[in-house]
Parts: C-alpha cells; sequence; structure tokens
C-alpha cells in the first residue's frame, strides 16, 4: 500500500481514530516487515534468541566467525590486547578521518572544483598495510631519544606509539592549507595560533600529543620544532590475519557487482555500509561505563566497576584488538595525505577519503604503488560491466562549476548540470539543497544563514 496515501504529515496519538484504510497500511506496515524477519530467520537459522538485532550485526558475526574458523586462536589475540595504561595512550591517539578546508578559499566561490575520492579506503589499508601484531612494549626511558625512535621505524620495522612534547612550533611553509595538528588531540598547550583555522595548530610555542609512528611522519615533513619524547611503546608490524583480510575481500567483492546496477542503489548502499562496518568493529572503545536511568531526565554514570576492571571484562571476550582501529585511521589519513600534498597550493577541502581542489593532478602517478599493492594482495572485484576495480586508488569523480565551503563537514557545490548539491553536518541534503536555491543559492550560504526545514 502506499505511503504518500497515508499522509505522513499528520499527527496521529495513540487515541487518534483511524480510518480503515490507514488502520490496513498500519497492519501491512507490520506484517512485511515480519516476514522480511521471518525469511531472515528462515535463511540463516537463527531465531528470536540468535537474530542479530542490527545489520552490522551480521558482519560482526561473520567476522567472528571467520577469525575462529581461520588460523587466528582467540589466545593469540588476547596476548596482544593492551594492558590499561597502553589503552589509555591508544585513545589518546585515536583519532578519525582528516576533514578540513583550506583556509585560503574557506568563505569564497571557487569556479572549476575538481573531485577525487579513495576507493574504498579503510578496507584497502586493513587488507594492504600492516598492523600493531604483538604487545606493545613500553620503551626505556634512556631510548626515548630521536635516535633510538628512527631506529626502530627504519630498521627494526616497529609500530610506535608516542606521548610527545614539541617546543617551538611553526609550519614549514606558513601558508600551508591543510595543517595536521588539531587542537582537539592536543594538550599543554602554550600560546598556539589556531583560531583562524577552524581548530588546526598553525604554530605554538610547546604543546603535547600522543600519535603513531606514522602520524610522526606527517608531523615531521609539515613542521618544525624541537620534538621531546616523553613516553612511548613499541610493537611488531604484521598484516593482519588472512582470515579477517578474506572476509573485507568477500565483503567488498559483494560491494562491486552491485556498482551502477539499476534499480540496485539501495543494496549497493547497503553492502558499502556493511564493508565499512568491518573497520567500526576495530574502532569500538573496549571501556564504557553502563548509564543508569533513574526517571525522566534523571541518570548517572555507573560508576562501580574501575576502567581497569571493565577493558579486563572486554578483554576475555575480544576477537579483534583495539589498536586496530587506531592504525585503521591512521593509514587512511596517511593515504588521504599523498592526495592533499598533491593537490598542493590547489587543495580546497578534504573529509576522509576525498579531495577537492584546482589546477591538474595526475592521480595515475600516485595510484602506481597502491595498484601494485592492491594487485599483490587481490584487493580488487570486477563490476557487472567487466571493469576491474582496486581497493586504495584515487579515483577521479568530475568537475564541479562552482564550490564553496565554510570548513569541516560544511560545503555546497553547483554540478555541470547546474544542480544545486549540499554537504552540511546536521542539514537533510535534498531539502537542505532546495531550501538553499531558493534563498539564493551558493552566495546566501553565509555565517548566519539558518536552515529552517532541512
Amino acid at each position: 500500500l502506499s505511503g504518500e496515501e497515508f499522509d505522513y504529515s499528520v499527527k496521529r496519538y495513540p487515541w487518534t481514530p483511524l480510518s480503515d484504510e490507514e488502520l490496513e497500511y498500519c497492519i501491512n506496515d507490520v506484517l512485511g516487515l515480519v516476514e522480511a524477519i521471518h525469511a531472515l530467520m528462515a535463511r540463516d537459522g537463527d531465531t528470536l534468541q540468535t537474530i542479530p538485532l542490527t545489520s552490522t550485526g551480521y558482519v560482526r558475526r561473520n567476522a567472528k566467525r571467520a577469525m575462529k574458523d581461520g588460523t587466528v586462536h582467540h589466545n593469540f589475540v588476547y596476548s596482544i590486547l593492551p594492558d590499561i595504561e597502553t589503552y589509555k595512550a591508544l585513545k589518546d591517539a585515536f583519532r578519525g578521518g582528516n576533514t578540513h578546508s583550506n583556509r585560503y578559499y574557506a568563505g569564497d566561490i571557487v569556479e572549476n572544483v575538481h573531485s577525487a575520492d579513495r576507493s574504498s579506503s579503510y578496507p584497502a589499508v586493513m587488507c594492504n598495510c600492516e598492523f600493531p601484531m604483538s604487545q606493545f612494549i613500553p620503551i626505556m626511558k634512556n631510548d626515548l631519544n630521536a635516535e633510538y625512535i628512527s631506529r626502530c621505524i627504519k630498521i627494526r620495522h616497529k609500530a610506535l606509539l608516542l606521548r610527545i612534547g614539541i617546543e617551538n612550533l611553526r609550519l614549514r611553509d606558513p601558508f600551508w592549507g591543510c595543517p595536521y595538528l588539531s587542537k582537539d588531540k592536543c594538550r599543554n598547550i602554550h600560546k598556539a595560533v589556531d583560531t583562524e583555522d577552524n581548530g588546526r595548530i598553525l604554530e605554538a610555542e610547546y604543546l603535547e600529543t600522543t600519535i603513531t609512528d606514522i602520524d610522526l611522519k606527517i608531523i615531521m615533513e609539515e613542521y618544525k620544532g624541537e620534538i621531546i619524547f616523553l613516553q612511548g611503546w613499541y610493537a611488531s608490524y604484521k598484516k593482519l590475519p588472512q582470515a579477517l583480510i578474506n572476509e573485507v575481500i568477500k565483503y567488498y567483492k559483494d560491494k562491486t557487482e552491485l556498482k551502477g546496477v539499476a534499480g540496485q542503489e539501495i543494496f549497493y548502499d547497503k553492502a558499502k555500509a556493511l564493508l565499512n562496518s568491518l573497520y567500526g568493529m576495530m574502532a569500538q572503545d573496549p571501556v564504557k561505563h553502563n548509564l543508569i536511568f533513574k526517571q525522566v531526565g534523571d541518570w548517572e554514570e555507573d560508576s562501580s566497576l574501575t576502567d581497569e576492571e571493565i577493558l579486563g571484562k572486554s578483554n576475555q571476550r575480544a576477537f579483534l584488538a583495539y589498536q586496530w582501529g587506531v592504525w585503521v585511521c591512521c593509514w587512511g589519513r596517511y593515504h588521504l595525505q599523498q592526495g592533499i600534498d598533491a593537490c598542493g597550493d590547489g587543495f580546497i577541502y578534504c573529509d576522509t577519503d576525498s579531495c577537492k581542489y584546482v589546477g591538474e593532478v595526475d592521480w595515475d602517478k600516485l595510484n602506481v604503488e597502491r595498484k601494485k599493492k592492491s594487485e599483490q594482495n587481490k584487493t580488487f572485484a570486477t563490476d557487472p560491466n567487466g571493469k576491474k576495480h582496486y581497493m586504495g586508488l584515487f579515483e577521479y569523480e568530475g568537475e564541479y562549476k562552482q564550490f564553496l565551503t565554510m570548513g569541516a563537514k560544511k560545503y555546497a557545490y553547483v554540478d555541470q548540470e547546474d544542480k544545486l548539491h549540499i554537504t552540511i553536518a546536521g542539514v537533510n541534503k535534498k531539502i537542505g539543497a532546495i531550501e538553499l536555491k531558493r534563498a539564493g543559492g551558493l552566495s546566501a550560504m553565509k555565517e548566519g544563514f539558518i536552515f529552517k526545514y532541512a
């Protein structure tokens, strides 16, 4: 039955009388879901007690089964899980995708802007990169110096987790449009300049932060200053368990087989979400206190267990290591950084796996090494048109007639067909684009504009 005829704009309460047609629509709505649940249970041999509560629950179950059926024993995963001190450092080092706009372009309408996306960025690094695959060992105080850290990275091939301080921090290029250090991930900041660049640190007299060896590489390329190593841990770099990599490849192939198929758009989006949720399982915080709700508006955090006790319980049932999630984001930022650097002064905006820029960029040159890695690890799939898609390659998405960004998660553009699009956190894309167009288009998008309907 048609939802349009039901008219969702009408307010209905539990006591609102329904017409026969409205009642029939409501009943069909529930019956359809019941049939779907029965079909899912029959397919997987589930009951109402065992059926996953969310779609990502299926991915979690499959990944758990793959790890169990593969060569990875629970005792191995348990042996590399962090203790409370290492966990706290890992949590401090955890940072999501790099999302930023170039301060020299922000607020301006820019013409002829190009866009490139890195294909399946997080799945690509899960399959093609190396991760901490041993227990983190504390670095002795006497070894907390640049020479030892450099030897760990270049000669001993170690994954490093580091608490550092930086004195007299400055950008190597004061006009660089995408500074890496975020104020939110730094502490003990003295005399920092960040107010004009959406929370990014341009310079500081002193600051402290927690990073990985991959972050360190980016920081040293972008900034100058004296680095002081305050505390550190090292672990051995190796590939993720092959059983888990195979699961990622399977979901990638499922997604690629639906790419561009007419009428399969919803299933393609779902397959894409399931693929990305493999990363989400790794990034789950293992230390979560329960919230106890007493009555409406009144709740408290359960403090009956310490962080260490919660971590111990979580480690007992864990089948993935928290540090893997930290490194997935890290590798993702590193590979995106290569794209940002390729854009140079033409860089306008980035978000996790995509770059917007002006000018010309030779993405083929950047993709050579990534493609070689993808072929080596068999991380590619063929779409229904026979085209091969490789994980981790930058794919050119096209050119916009006009583009405007006002900061992270805030941009709008006009495509080649003169259609307006928006991506603004908390605003409905479709309704928001209509609302902005009615207000005057891109020129109306400025500080103070309020989206009322979107």
